[in-house]
């Protein structure tokens, strides 16, 4: 998954974009959004505070994922909450959890309780001499949910605790800009299970962007990914990237973002028994957003991108997402997304279908503290490793009480 990396606005251009996993990504928390854009969080004192209730009522038409469906209906509530405190100019603070109950009204599903409680700090230090700008940070988190949720590997977690230290340089030059950055991480967890679950890791990026004029960027960006994972079969992988992209303001409404290149992914030992230790592919990115009119907005994204996932196996997979939004008045909303994945696995004969997803959701705004929404899924996958595949359809109806 691609998230985007806000390095600052430089005078008479696009913001820049540096793409990098959100393993990497330094906190934007509450605390660090200036007050005049907060949104309505609690105050006490230095610290913000946002809480909220939910609740909603959820009928599905096949509850395990299982070939043959089986109905049921579940009831779910819970408590989210999140705090940020600025304690100094650089140093953040924040704590992050839930608390969820789910019930099951009619069908087999499993009734179960998850709390999460996940601490954490950021120091965030911006150092600039003349035009160049220099941001080390360090990031420290740990995370407690003892529902055992299953991650990779085959593993429950139920403890985690992330320790991440860098540096960000970013260098205008005329036209040009470039972007580096560096970062050394650790991520320990304990939980039931064998699984790779703790990693060593190191990014080391480079990004050239060239400004064309206030419409127009395009560059170069390579960035490399090791991770040293303690157990086999993953341990001293590691992956690079090389991409040349393009960002285009074709519009007041309409942004065109392009990207293609090309990812190695290289293992220390094969998967599985007669694959290879080395996989090379073309990888492409693109994204088209348009507004419409003042209130409907339109985003088109195609990707054919290869998965990081070293603790399996190597994956690419082809995806098309749609997303409409139309907004009927101040209160009421009504979205719309489809989404497509073609997905190819290694050398395995296994492992090859199509994965479908469609939401459509209706909101209503009662207040600024309260909101309903009602919203229809359906799943279909048909991906063959995941057995012999399954559809579902849900309908959910929903609120949300914020204080």
């Amino acid at each position: 998954m691609l998230v985007v990396l806000w390095l600052g606005q430089f005078p008479d251009g696009l913001a820049a974009q540096t793409w990098f996993t959100n393993a990497f990504l330094p906190s934007t928390s509450p605390a660090s959004v200036p007050a005049g854009q907060r949104p309505s969080f609690l105050q006490a004192g230095p610290i913000l505070v946002d809480l909220a209730a939910t609740a909603a009522i959820e009928y599905t038409d096949n509850v395990d994922f299982s070939p043959v469906g089986q109905p049921g209906t579940e009831l779910s509530a819970g408590i989210q909450f999140g705090a940020a405190w600025q304690a100094l100019r650089a140093v953040q603070l924040e704590l992050t959890g839930s608390w969820l109950v789910n019930e099951w009204l009619s069908g087999h599903g499993p009734n179960q309780q998850t709390l999460t409680i996940a601490p954490g700090s950021t120091l965030r230090y911006t150092i600039s001499v003349d035009i160049v700008q220099v941001i080390p940070f360090v990031n420290l988190s740990r995370t407690y949910d003892p529902s055992l949720a299953p991650t990779v590997g085959n593993t429950a977690i139920f403890q985690q605790s992330s320790y991440d230290g860098g540096l960000q340089v970013a260098v205008p030059m005329n036209h040009l800009r470039l972007e580096l950055m560096g970062l050394r991480g650790l991520v320990i967890s304990s939980g039931i299970g064998m699984g790779n679950t703790d990693t060593d890791r190191k990014l080391a990026s480079a990004r050239l962007v060239r400004e064309f004029n206030p419409r127009l960027q395009a560059g170069v960006e390579y960035y490399a990914v090791a991770e040293n994972f303690r157990n086999a079969p993953a341990e001293r992988s590691s992956s690079t990237t090389e991409r040349i992209f393009g960002i285009a303001q074709l519009t007041t409404n309409l942004r065109l973002e392009i990207a293609l290149g090309l990812e190695a992914s290289h293992y220390a030992q094969p998967v599985i028994a007669a694959d290879s230790t080395r996989h090379t592919q073309m990888i492409g990115d693109l994204t088209l957003s348009d507004r419409v009119r003042q209130n409907l907005t339109g985003v088109l994204h195609i990707s054919d991108q290869v998965a990081d996932n070293f603790t399996t196996d190597y994956y690419r997979t082809l995806s098309v997402a749609f997303s409409a939004a139309f907004r009927f008045n101040p209160r009421t909303t009504f979205t719309l997304e489809t989404n497509w994945q073609q997905i190819e696995q290694s050398v395995r004969a296994e492992g090859t279908g199509d994965f479908w997803r469609n939401t459509a959701r209706f909101e209503y705004t009662v207040s600024d503290k309260l909101s309903l929404h009602l919203e229809a899924r359906s799943l279909s996958n048909q991906v063959t490793a995941a057995g012999l595949g399954y559809r579902q359809n849900v309908l959910e109806l929903g609120a949300n009480r914020r204080f």
